[in-house]
């Protein structure tokens, strides 16, 4: 049986929990991966212009292991704050497939839209569009902050869809996910971090050589 928070506090002003926390539904996920895939593709952007025109490289490896890594971490709120993941559009017990089928096909999409970032700029950088590339990356950016803007307050605010309906669910930093999203963050830093470490110095080597 899924976990159910306590909705003992009342709402907190959007911007004080902005301050403090760091927030994720599946509805800004799948516009995370697509951009983390194109930040992949400029970082990589050496290997991609000096190989055979080929968009599917370690960059786009790396872009797709970041975006596994995310959509399985993220899986952890899932199974915590079910309804908050769902964005309060339906409750979980209302879904008419399980929440484990609504997880797998989740990661399937973030798979998705890291590979479609990724292969559009890379193709983009691949043929000299540079401002083309950057318009794919600029796109990946408004398609986060948008939708990050119009579901704000459900983002900062945990809890059942009872208690977010009734105004009494409880403010992310004070929710019982807000410690292991910190946690979660940092092995997502890592996990983006590294590989894009990586690219960067293998494409200053073959620029040396």
């Amino acid at each position: 049986m899924l976990p159910r928070f306590a909705g003992s506090s009342a709402k907190v002003p959007p911007r004080s929990c902005s301050r403090r926390g760091r927030c994720e539904t599946y509805i800004i996920d799948v516009p995370t991966a697509f951009l983390a895939g194109s930040v992949l593709a400029f970082v990589g952007r050496r290997l991609l212009v000096a190989r055979r025109p080929d968009p599917f490289g370690p960059s786009f490896q790396a872009a797709l292991l970041f975006a596994t890594v995310y959509a399985l971490g993220v899986g952890w709120a899932a199974w915590r704050a079910p309804d908050w993941m769902l964005n309060y559009f339906v409750p979980v017990q209302e879904l008419p497939v399980p929440l484990p089928v609504v997880h797998a096909l989740f990661v399937v999409a973030c798979w998705m839209g890291a590979a479609a970032g990724h292969v559009l700029t890379a193709v983009c950088l691949q043929r000299g569009w540079t401002l083309r590339a950057a318009a794919v990356l600029g796109s990946g950016l408004l398609m986060l902050g948008g939708l990050w803007g119009v579901t704000l307050d459900s983002y900062l605010h945990v809890g059942t869809w009872a208690e977010y309906r009734a105004g009494t669910a409880v403010a992310l930093p004070d929710s019982g996910i807000a410690a292991g999203f910190n946690l979660l963050g940092v092995l997502f830093a890592f996990t983006f971090a590294g590989p894009a470490v990586g690219l960067h110095r293998a494409g200053k080597r073959l620029a040396a050589t």
